[in-house]
């Protein structure tokens, strides 16, 4: 509802004599120490009923109201993040949204769980932390902890007479902060029609104590507007003469108690002017009913008004007004009521809606706040003056830390931002304190469960299930007239409302900053681009991210390229969505025919919101594509003294040629690239000359001294997605031309733009490993890794090559591009084995990674290796115990027992191991030990433990059998390089085995 655009509000404003100024902090104090803190809410009361909020037609008198908005601050765009009370009261009591609450709907019923959860605190707790007294006067609509009759249990009923109304209630006004309290559970409106000082029921007639059952109808001077239970004396009519004269009492009684020596804190919840509409006869001695000539409700505005003079006049007698800070606003929305609109009052004041609603006019409230004596001099708010910043009413909650010199804990008022600098006129117009606002309607009726965010100028209204139905640009809509939800110029604007309104309420632990934390930074980024493009994107970044919305302003400028000739000019505004670090701005670059040299513009920011500027300005260099660097230029080394650089363009191999001119010349530099070069050959070096690419074959070093008329140089080649850069450093008036066109370039420059160097980093490393898979397997994954992980995205081609397995015969060929996305470090690549009933040795082939994009190689190959499942395991193999070294176990094809023989090779030799099975093993017999070896299987039926040591040319080894299915495994510990090879084929085997399958176990 950005009232700040609409002329009717700035009319209204001057014809009340109210002033738009910058303001400035007031240095004269209003008092001694801490101020008095006064919070006055009253009850439905609308943006539109009182004071210069009101239209010039209306005839409500509201003469103390007037005066406190005359003598303090207005703000024009404020709100409640409820457009129905009770939400609305857990958040301004918090500083929380209603969602943070047990109950984002609210509590509604007086027996009802407390919408206050454990750790979360009130304001009353901030500023009795301060040495504040604090007192709650009114109505809670907070829930509350009643015990039932003759029990310790709480009791969640509907049914009053099963409470205990001789014990205090839990979970009140005292257990949250407030020293003293004297309330009423549900206001006016519902049961319990009830008094309760310090949460202990009072009855209103002493000689008759008791809570009965009340029906509808007239009850005193007043009216129940819904059955329930209440005190046997209730009248509706009463409760607002009743609260003031409690709020003058405490006064009284502070002052009396403590003078200026402690300050105190009174939170004032008037039941005006929530239906049943109830005026008294008299408030204070003055008459209420049918003063406004309209209705009774118009006479409750005339009584909350006189209620607040009350509180005023009991200020002023004791002297402490001046230094009392005085906050009036209201829990929602008005109700328009048709019979106000016919005698020229409005209650909206041309908002569109009413309370309950999802539009303006649900959660519009006024908002004034006073501290001083109403004169320049002696008020530390200016009188007089008008805030058109977007708050919320919980806002005051920050203002307390800031008032009390305290630091917002992390965990208190989450969404309250500090509006205290607003208020001693620190804050400039144009640096809001909030630029986004969650706002929900009421759990029933027209807009039931209807959400939104405000935005700056913008509101988006979304259904119960968070589609968003409804834009609306307050800044020229303000009646909300227009919906601009289908307008696909918005689009973008809808979806980052959208993630800013999921990241508050589904995401984030706050939505605003504590008044002692920093704002972010936003960097932007020089880009540089050729012109045959057509666009280029510059990056903006925040840093750290924010758990609001930040918004900045670009606009592009000439440099030494011009708008409509070489770039389109472009400006507009950035959002970053709460949690984004990173947005893009494109600008359209044109292409033309001539040859011109690299130009430059600038996009500059402006106006953050919620965010700093650290680099308000980035450069955008157009490359001219008319410039030519291939092909050799024509020069003489025997007059010309400078460095030469050209591309051979069918090769891609660049040349260096560093000519002496007319005298001995010495040059020096590096060129360094993120990858490695290729092809790189020194030309014509002399004695003296330094070139060295050995140690680092991404970096060329050269310190050439050249004689006249002669020349050295190099040549080199590099991958076209490398970064380069050619730095020249001495001597220092040396100029470097490219190409055959000669076209003169920079001391430190990339040879493929021509434009000054970027930072040149390593890439990212991608890597494959080997893996071995059995045939019989259907398929298997190798793993491509990044190292480390990139914030770009990166692509790699894979394809599969023969070894001695053949594609389609013992595998499928595969071929594929790999993404990685931002932040991923890992991707598999799956390729099909083919199971065949050939007996045969292990086969192997490879996976060959290529052409990464933003990456190099650390590995680009990976081999796998089939395991032949049809290997043969059963038949003697041919061995010689003097020559082989190792161990042999094979299978008797006709009795399935197993041999194991070790062999010595030509020395001695121990070998130790184990044999273990999932059954007994069976037939075991030693075969030719000799004196020092082991063998045992007394011990375990189902293990053989061995240690041979054994003599060249002999063999030790033993034979056994298992029953069939039994799992087994067969171990050789050392020596560290010993074999088994296993069957008739010498199928070599390291590490724990199954002889069955060859698996390790």
């Amino acid at each position: 509802m950005s009232f700040r655009a609409c002329s009717l509000y700035f009319l209204l404003i001057l014809q009340m004599g109210l002033l738009l100024v910058p303001l400035t902090r007031v240095e004269a104090a209003a008092g001694d120490g801490p101020p008095n803190v006064v919070f006055i809410l009253a009850d439905d009361l609308g943006y539109g009923d009182v004071g210069p909020y009101k239209t010039t037609t209306s005839t409500i008198p509201t003469p103390n109201i007037d005066r406190l908005a005359q003598e303090g601050m207005i703000f024009t765009d404020a709100h409640t993040p409820s457009s129905v009370c009770a939400p609305s009261r857990y958040s301004l009591l918090t500083g929380n949204y209603p969602y943070r609450g047990r109950d984002r709907w609210g509590v509604w019923r007086f027996t009802h769980k407390s919408n206050f959860l454990s750790g979360q605190q009130t304001v009353a707790d901030i500023l009795r932390a301060a040495n504040y007294a604090t007192a709650f006067i009114g109505k809670m609509h907070l829930g509350g902890d009643f015990y039932a009759k003759n029990s310790n249990s709480i009791y969640r009923g509907s049914d009053a007479t099963q409470i205990d109304f001789t014990r205090q209630f839990r979970n009140g006004p005292t257990d949250h902060g407030f020293d003293y309290s004297w309330v009423t559970t549900n206001g006016i409106q519902a049961s319990l029609y009830a008094y309760f000082e310090n949460e202990t029921y009072i009855p209103i007639n002493q000689n008759e104590p008791g809570i009965v059952a009340l029906d509808i109808g007239p009850m005193g001077g007043g009216v129940i507007q819904r059955a329930g239970f209440g005190d046997a004396n209730w009248d509706s009519s009463l409760v607002g003469p009743t609260l003031t004269q409690k709020a003058v009492e405490f006064i009284d009684s502070h002052n009396n108690q403590y003078g200026t020596s402690k300050p105190f804190l009174l939170y004032y919840s008037t039941q005006a002017i929530h239906e049943p509409n109830t005026p008294p006869a008299t408030l204070a001695g003055q008459p209420v009913q049918g003063v406004s000539g309209i209705d009774a409700k118009a006479d409750m505005i005339y009584e909350l008004d006189l209620q607040v003079g009350q509180i005023i006049d009991a200020l002023e007698s004791r002297g402490i007004a001046e230094n009392t800070l005085i906050i009036f606003t209201s829990d929602n929305g008005g109700n328009a009521s048709w019979t106000h609109k016919v005698a020229g009052h409005d209650s909206v004041n041309g908002l569109r809606g009413r309370k309950t609603l999802i539009y303006a006019g649900g959660h519009g409230v006024p908002f004034i706040a006073k501290w001083g004596d109403g004169t320049p001099a002696g008020s530390l708010i200016a009188p007089g003056s008008v805030s058109q910043q977007m708050i919320s009413a919980q806002d005051w909650v920050a203002a307390m830390y800031d008032l009390t010199n305290q630091n917002t804990p992390e965990d208190q008022a989450l969404d309250s931002a500090n509006i205290m600098p607003i208020l001693l006129g620190q804050q400039p117009e144009n640096n809001p304190v909030r630029n986004e606002l969650i706002i929900q309607a009421a759990h029933w009726g027209e807009h039931n469960s209807y959400r939104g965010i405000r935005v700056d100028d913008w509101e988006l209204v979304m259904d119960p299930d968070d589609n968003p139905i409804e834009l609306y640009n307050l800044a020229n809509d303000l009646a909300q007239q227009n919906n601009l939800i289908n307008n696909s110029q918005h689009a973008a604007r809808i979806t980052a409302m959208l993630n800013s309104y999921d990241y508050a309420v589904n995401q984030s632990t706050r939505t605003v900053p504590t008044s002692n934390s920093s704002p972010p930074n936003l960097f932007i980024a020089d880009n540089s681009v050729d012109e045959a493009t057509g666009s280029t994107n510059f990056t903006v970044t925040l840093s750290p991210p924010s758990s609001y919305e930040v918004s900045v302003n670009y606009m592009t400028s000439d440099g030494s390229a011009t708008a409509g000739s070489d770039y389109q000019a472009t400006s507009g505004v950035l959002f970053f969505s709460a949690g984004e670090t990173s947005k893009q701005i494109p600008v359209a670059i044109i292409d033309d025919t001539d040859q011109e040299g690299n130009e430059i513009f600038l996009l500059t920011l402006s106006n953050p919101v919620n965010a700093e500027l650290s680099d308000p300005n980035a450069t955008g260099t157009v490359i001219d594509n008319e410039m030519s660097v291939c092909d050799a230029p024509v020069y003489d080394p025997g007059s010309e003294g400078t460095i030469f650089l050209w591309k051979n363009c069918t090769t891609n191999i660049w040349h260096v040629r560093l000519t002496a001119g007319g005298g001995y010349t010495r040059y020096r530099g590096t060129v360094i690239t993120d990858q490695n070069f290729n092809n790189v050959v020194p030309y014509s070096h002399e004695s003296s000359d330094i070139f060295d690419n050995s140690t680092d074959p991404s970096t060329i070093i050269y310190d050439l001294r050249i004689s006249p008329p002669y020349e050295d140089g190099f040549s080199f080649s590099f991958l076209n997605s490398a970064n380069i850069c050619f730095n020249v450093d001495t001597p220092s008036d040396t100029s470097v031309l490219v190409g055959s066109a000669r076209i003169p370039a920079g001391a430190s420059f990339n040879p493929n733009t021509l434009h000054p160097c970027g930072p040149v980093t390593t890439l990212p490393k991608l890597s494959i490993n080997d893996i071995s898979i059995q045939e019989n397997t259907g398929g298997t994954s190798f793993s491509v890794t990044l190292t480390p992980t990139s914030d770009d995205a990166i692509t790699v081609d894979f394809s599969t090559l023969d070894g001695t397995a053949v594609t389609n015969t013992d595998y499928l060929t595969t071929t594929g591009t790999l993404l990685f996305n931002p932040g991923e470090i890992s991707q598999p690549v799956t390729v099909l084995i083919i199971d065949d009933s050939e007996p045969e040795d292990n086969e192997n082939f490879k996976l060959v990674l290529s052409n990464p994009t933003n990456a190099s190689f650390a590995d680009s190959t990976g081999l796998a290796t089939i395991l032949d499942n049809d290997t043969l395991i059963c038949g003697t193999p041919n061995y010689n115990p003097a020559i082989d070294h190792g161990v042999f176990v094979w299978q008797d094809c006709t009795s399935g027992n197993w041999s194991i023989r070790a062999v010595a090779g030509n020395g001695y030799t121990a070998y130790s191991g184990s044999v273990s099975g999932s059954q007994p093993i069976t037939n075991t017999v030693p075969v030719n030990l000799e004196p020092g070896d082991l063998f045992d299987i007394s011990s375990d039926p189902s293990a053989i433990f061995y240690t041979l040591k054994i003599i060249a040319p002999w063999y030790d080894g033993f034979d056994f059998a298992y029953p069939n299915g039994a799992d087994i495994c067969i171990s050789i510990n050392t020596p560290s390089n010993a074999l088994a090879w296993v069957g008739p084929a010498r199928i070599p085997i390291m590490g724990p085995f199954d002889p069955y399958t060859l698996d390790p176990c």
